[in-house]
């Protein structure tokens, strides 16, 4: 049986070293912490391509999916299809998908604050810009956009940020007043209108970006986290930057990846409380409402949930993520966010797909849990942005959109 050799880190793109039998490895060069989820996977089938005749297993590692047969050497798989690439999909087979514009192969997912909720226009619907890829022959080249929230038809494009290969997971955007800044390949950040997509300034980095965080649509400043420590504070309204290593008051607590697009506070699971049966690795925090993420410690793994009081560090509820603890699925570093008294993640269930699940974080009752369409195939939904209206969900190759309320699927953007 052929073994897979290094797997890329899913912030920096770094090779990764052994991991842990439960799957977990830590980067070297940025610390990053990475989850290597190994199932049963059939990839969705082209139309007019052979059919495997064997078995294929699936390593998913962030955004690539490594398989191995029985008899034949690792490979990546790539995404490239031979179905139309300038369809609207229904949903019901291979190329399908949500909206797509005529001409382009659209995907997302793989990354980190990828989609950014915005009032692109006044019709009173939520709009959004996000981060996206374009299949280009074997080349994957990165753009941001603006989308219409009705339609979810794209209003404006960027010019190319680079490529996939050329540390396009490491790739940031973010939002102040009226305008964007996304940072590009070469580790340019670049700012941008957000009604026309217009570009009106860039600030040069000295190194590559690790996260960022605004001031939001009330404010007109951006910090940028630079990997040298070289951090900025860019303001939008001048396209000026300003070297400052500390992270400013407008940043929200943070002390995970998993938690960089959380709305939440989001801590280390040390600032939960000690439990028995249950190992935290992420606490999120909003007001007198606090939930612990973790899984069951001893035993398998399960991924579990605990409710408790942030002051009196007192215990309200526990639950498992899933309804169905045995057919779970999904890794360690689901993503989760904490808002308007509810919980929400993902999780996976093996052959069936993924699902959208939310908590009631007082009581811990599963107040619903919707599938996310197409899941059944690729990697883990790997970011989640929750708002009081919606819920956006890259995952592979789609950006999948839901009511917050009711978990009500509105639409898809992308295409396999």
């Amino acid at each position: 049986m052929p073994t897979v050799q290094s797997p890329a880190c899913t912030g920096c793109g770094a090779p990764l070293g052994p991991w842990e039998q439960n799957g977990h490895v830590r980067c070297g060069f940025c610390g990053r912490d990475n989850f290597i989820q190994q199932r049963p996977m059939q990839p969705p089938r082209p139309p007019g391509a052979p059919v495997n005749a064997g078995p294929v297993i699936a390593l998913v590692v962030g955004g690539v999916v490594l398989t191995m047969g029985i008899g034949i050497a690792v490979s990546v798989v790539s995404a490239v299809s031979s179905a139309p690439s300038f369809s609207i999909g229904d949903g019901s087979g291979p190329g399908a998908g949500g909206v797509v514009p005529s001409g382009e192969h659209m995907q997302w997912g793989g990354g980190r604050n990828t989609v950014i909720p915005v009032a692109i226009d006044d019709d009173g619907t939520e709009d959004f810009v996000g981060m996206y890829r374009l299949f280009d022959g074997s080349e994957q080249r990165m753009h941001i956009g603006g989308f219409d929230g009705k339609s979810l038809e794209r209003k404006w494009k960027s010019a190319e940020l680079g490529t996939l290969s050329q540390n396009g997971y490491t790739m940031r955007i973010g939002l102040a007043g009226r305008r964007v800044v996304v940072t590009d390949s070469r580790y340019t950040a670049h700012v941008l209108e957000v009604a026309t997509g217009k570009e009106v300034g860039a600030v040069q980095l000295s190194d590559q970006p690790r996260s960022m965080c605004s001031e939001g649509s009330a404010g007109t400043r951006v910090w940028i986290e630079v990997a040298d420590k070289r951090n900025v504070l860019v303001d939008l309204t001048t396209a000026k930057a300003t070297v400052t290593a500390n992270r400013p008051s407008f940043c929200r607590a943070t002390e995970g990846d998993a938690c960089e697009s959380a709305t939440a506070a989001c801590l280390d699971g040390d600032a939960a409380p000690k439990s028995e049966g249950l190992y935290s690795r992420t606490v999120l925090i909003d007001g007198d409402l606090g939930v612990a993420v973790g899984h069951k410690t001893p035993g398998t793994p399960v991924p579990m949930l605990q409710g408790f009081d942030p002051k009196a560090k007192t215990v309200r509820w526990s639950a498992t993520v899933a309804p169905d603890a045995l057919s779970m699925s999904t890794g360690m570093d689901a993503p989760v966010d904490l808002m308007g008294g509810r919980l929400y993640t993902v999780y996976g269930q093996v052959t069936k797909g993924y699902h959208l699940v939310a908590f009631d974080a007082r009581t811990g009752a599963r107040t619903w849990d919707v599938v996310i369409p197409r899941s059944e195939s690729g990697s883990d939904p790997d970011e989640m942005v929750v708002t009081p209206k919606r819920i956006y969900v890259p995952h592979w190759t789609w950006l999948d959109v839901f009511e917050t309320g009711t978990g009500k699927h509105v639409g898809t953007v992308g295409m396999w």
